[in-house]
């Protein structure tokens, strides 16, 4: 253990571990129950969750590439508009032509 990492440790007794607790703030149930009013006709919130798929996705291995900057700001402003990461976008776009191809 580098001694920058020692430094960080940080030890409690069991009296001051329970006034530290005794100190986090209380659930304000008021407001839990507007959320919970703003929720209820919430489409998600009715979903049968035990009728789930778990999707297991293959690990992704983090790599170094070069685009254009006019190439990279496209798949931006296209991912913004679908609300979802550039290269997520980047990665599906790769997905379907290598589908397409037959491999």
């Amino acid at each position: 253990m580098t001694k920058e990492n020692q430094e960080n440790i940080v030890r409690y007794s069991l009296e001051e571990l329970r006034a530290l607790r005794a100190n986090e703030p209380k659930i304000a149930w008021d407001q839990a129950d507007q959320l919970a009013e703003l929720q209820k006709d919430d489409p998600i919130a009715d979903f049968d969750w035990d009728q789930a798929n778990i999707v297991h996705t293959k690990p992704k291995r983090a790599v170094s590439i070069r685009f254009h900057e006019d190439l990279i700001a496209w798949y931006k402003r296209e991912a913004a508009a679908k609300n979802v990461n550039y290269q997520s976008l980047m990665q599906n776009v790769l997905q379907s032509y290598r589908k397409n191809r037959g491999e």
